[in-house]
């Protein structure tokens, strides 16, 4: 027996290969890799949707912030920041609502969809 006598594999999802030389190989299966990588792309998107919204809500609070202290400076009579505000403010909560309130598309929709077209 060679060197890995004794030692126990697990393999999920694997497609077994013997080569010309008879040795024996395991891979993942196309339609895993296929899934997988779907599915590590929507990850990783849904990722940087996420960091994008925190970056804007931090802008948002900076540059909002600084209009307030510049109101405070300059007499604070009217305030005006609230137009900058609450104008960017809806902007933001239409941000969080596509990264955080949108629930994913799902295959029976899809299929509903393909099959009303």
């Amino acid at each position: 027996m060679g060197g890995n006598a004794g030692r126990k594999a697990r393999v999920v999802n694997s497609h077994v290969e013997t080569n010309a030389d008879g040795f024996v190989s395991t891979r993942p299966s196309d339609a895993v890799d296929g899934l997988t990588d779907d599915r590590r792309e929507v990850a990783i998107k849904r990722i940087h949707a996420k960091r994008g919204f925190r970056r804007h809500v931090v802008t948002y609070a900076a540059v909002n912030g600084f209009l307030v202290v510049v109101w405070v400076a300059t007499g604070g009579s009217y305030f005006w920041p609230v137009w900058t505000i609450a104008g960017w403010g809806i902007g933001l909560g239409v941000h969080g609502w596509a990264v955080y309130g949108e629930r994913s598309i799902t295959e029976v929709e899809i299929q509903d969809e393909i099959n009303q077209g």
